[in-house]
């Protein structure tokens, strides 16, 4: 696993994952890097994004870029 940084993708909405992985042409096997935080219980966007944070910095990831759901290239 790639320790220097990760990449936290909260999302909330349900097809809204799908769209991000499509536009992004993100594998089914998505990179160690890349964590999607799903906020299934309706806690928020921060709390949603300050979850895939903890998630990166647990993995030992250095920096850690945040992008949203509906972020498109």
């Amino acid at each position: 696993m790639n320790k220097d940084f990760s990449i936290v993708v909260p999302w909330h909405q349900e097809g809204q994952l799908e769209a991000f992985r499509a536009a992004w042409d993100i594998p089914d096997n998505e990179p160690d890097y890349l964590i999607f935080q799903h906020d299934a219980d309706k806690d928020g966007c921060a709390v949603t994004k300050n979850r895939g944070i903890q998630r990166a910095l647990v993995r030992g990831s250095e920096t850690v870029v945040v992008l949203d759901d509906d972020c498109f290239p």
